[in-house]
């Protein structure tokens, strides 16, 4: 996938014998495709980013008040020294 902004459609196929097949498609929401490491979104990862690993870290999906999913880079459901690894590399990289 290219880096970007994306917006999302979902469409369902009528069921048999549907009549009212407005409501079959919606379009809503969105995401962004950047550089890895890049938790804020602005297309660069610089200290912005990094900075952004210092609340969360150590904090899992149970942690509501704490977790930053854009922050879990290895998708593994914590943030930790790996995630913040992973960021530090493309340090200074944008798009």
């Amino acid at each position: 996938m290219r880096k970007g902004n994306y917006t999302i459609t979902a469409k369902a196929h009528p069921l048999p014998d549907e009549v009212n097949t407005a409501d079959n498609t919606l379009t809503g929401g969105w995401i962004i495709e950047t550089i890895w490491g890049d938790v804020t979104g602005d297309f660069k990862v610089d200290l912005k980013d990094i900075y952004q690993f210092a609340r969360p870290f150590g904090s899992t999906p149970a942690d509501p008040g704490l977790w930053n999913p854009n922050c879990d880079l290895d998708n593994d459901g914590r943030i930790k020294l790996q995630d913040v690894y992973f960021a530090a590399r493309n340090y200074g990289q944008q798009i």
